[in-house]
């Protein structure tokens, strides 16, 4: 069901997305050497632990004019909360780079957080009549599956 299908439908409709915070606590090395007098270029690797959470995601759709169906369940009203738990993984960073006069620098890097499991549980309320506050509660577990962040990093920059 779209956003807009929703705020047509329902009297009050409630969404929060979450948010994936990721830490990476990463020790390595760093190898430069010269080419000439004013160029340089150096390798990069590190290695470590990504800690990670994503936030809840919630939404709530109540007073419903036509129910929504989910799973084959009518209803009126919909509230959930789903709670993610947290996970830690293997992490690393390599890059290489290329430094002109000791100062400028152009960076390019692959970062990888690991393998983490999107799984959790969701509490629920829901009403399945035409009629208000006739509610039913529960939770359930769920398992989405894996993820695995990773990105390619340019840098430019200047270092002191």
């Amino acid at each position: 069901m779209s956003i807009i299908d929703a705020r047509n439908n329902f009297d009050k409709v409630n969404i929060i997305s979450p948010k994936f915070i990721n830490v990476p606590i990463l020790a390595g090395a760093r190898y430069e050497f010269e080419m000439s007098s004013k160029y340089s270029f150096y390798l990069e690797a590190q290695a470590g632990l990504a800690i990670r959470k994503i936030t809840n995601r919630s939404a709530s759709f109540i007073g419903g004019k036509e129910p929504i169906s989910i799973g084959g369940v009518n209803m009126y009203d919909y509230v959930y909360t789903d709670h993610f738990y947290g996970s830690a993984s293997l992490a690393f960073h390599i890059s290489i780079g290329f430094v002109e006069n000791a100062h400028w620098i152009a960076d390019l890097g692959l970062w990888s957080m690991g393998s983490m499991p999107v799984e959790g549980y969701e509490e629920y309320e829901m009403n399945t009549t035409t009629t208000p506050g006739l509610r039913s509660y529960g939770t359930h577990s769920f398992t989405v599956g894996n993820i695995i962040p990773a990105f390619f990093t340019l840098k430019i920059g200047y270092r002191l």
